[in-house]
């Protein structure tokens, strides 16, 4: 299980920001807390008269702490937050950690500038931690409403939570209380008008639609690669060793395969459509929901950045909040051998650090190589 050392033995030279999960954050905040109540500071309260309830006060914290050690969500996925602020709180937090073992040795004026410094601290993380749950829960009420197969099973889901909510309101934080409630009683009203014939919505949101268009990649596109011989249109030589095609002769293939499927749920795919003074790889529409996608060489010069320079402006410029990034891995023993630095597509990815606290990303890499024969194996 992580511990609180094993956070602040990962910090980045000068603190550069690195995705920190909702469970890493309830671990932050726990110890900010844990610090905050430390003899050093005992003639100091974390928890003053006037603060707001729902700010600061210790059920609410001692509540956000345990929901945040169970949170979890049906794929496995996880809020995921970038900060420099954090990074230098996580430092610092550590630092007056280890002072709170001299109690006595700080002079008074120190003692309640730390004080103050862990009580900012304390706070911010309060918000971001409210914020990373609310967003974790609502992904869990969405999730759970995309397998129940009738529109009138998921008024009654929607029904039961609000009422479930609403009789333990006591045992919410208010802010978190009124953010989730809000949002189910808007999911009730959408379903209630929804219409139970042949030309219903199929996706809700651009949450679904960018859900759908992953699945589709995975499922379909790189089964396609792997198993039926797809990995062929990506080699410029006959033997699929020496030389990748270009991104954009892969281009049509990669829609051939993914058309029929979008077809079939009234998604327009667009190719090389121009988009903040560029040309964005795949653009999926469906209403007034879209999703970009821009395809990368492992071995492109700018395969690190791209996410955050190009693909994140493409994103800005429609309007969408989420993009998926393709990289397509070419690299295998006695043959391609870049890129250099690399050894696996998974070294690569682990590479890349997302810039934006906002916009979603979905990384998925593409095997291009020449599969092993069952028989060699």
């Amino acid at each position: 299980m992580k511990t609180f050392n094993d956070i602040y033995n990962s910090i980045k030279p000068n603190f550069v920001p690195q995705p920190r999960s909702i469970i890493d954050l309830g671990i932050i905040l726990s110890k900010t807390y844990q610090v905050l109540k430390s003899e050093k500071y005992i003639e100091y309260s974390p928890f003053d008269i006037n603060d707001h309830p729902s700010v600061s006060d210790r059920t609410t914290i001692e509540r956000l702490i345990k929901e945040l050690s169970e949170i979890k969500t049906l794929d496995k996925s996880f809020y995921m937050v970038s900060s420099e602020g954090i990074e230098r709180a996580i430092s610092s937090i550590k630092t007056l950690e280890i002072n709170t073992l001299n109690p006595n040795t700080d002079s008074n004026d120190s003692k309640r500038y730390d004080f103050i410094f862990l009580k900012e601290r304390l706070l911010s993380l309060i918000d971001v931690c409210r914020e990373g749950l609310n967003f974790t829960k609502k992904k869990i009420i969405l999730d759970n409403l995309e397998k129940l197969n009738s529109k009138n099973k998921k008024i009654n889901y929607l029904n039961t939570t609000l009422l479930s909510i609403k009789q333990n309101e006591n045992l919410w934080d208010k802010i978190q209380f009124k953010s989730i409630t809000d949002f189910l009683e808007l999911e009730l009203k959408k379903w209630e008008l929804h219409k139970n014939d042949q030309n219903e919505t199929k996706f809700k949101s651009t949450y679904e639609l960018h859900n759908y268009i992953v699945k589709l990649i995975k499922e379909k596109l790189i089964h396609n690669i792997r198993y039926q011989e797809g990995y062929r249109v990506f080699w410029r030589d006959e033997r699929s060793l020496v030389e990748p095609k270009k991104e954009t002769e892969i281009q049509p293939f990669i829609k051939s395969i993914l058309k029929p499927y979008c077809d079939s749920e009234n998604i327009k795919i667009h190719r090389e459509s121009t988009i903040a003074n560029g040309l964005i790889d795949m653009t999926f529409t469906y209403l007034s929901f879209s999703v970009c996608l821009e395809i990368k060489k492992a071995q492109h010069q700018d395969i690190l950045s791209a996410i955050n320079s190009q693909l994140s402006e493409y994103m800005i410029g429609d309007e969408t909040d989420y993009g998926i990034y393709m990289i397509l891995w070419y690299k295998s023993k006695n043959g391609y051998d870049l890129p250099k630095k690399y050894h696996s597509v998974e070294e690569l990815t682990n590479k890349i650090k997302i810039e934006s606290d906002t916009l979603k990303y979905e990384i998925i890499s593409v095997d291009c190589t020449k599969p092993i024969s069952p028989s060699l194996k």
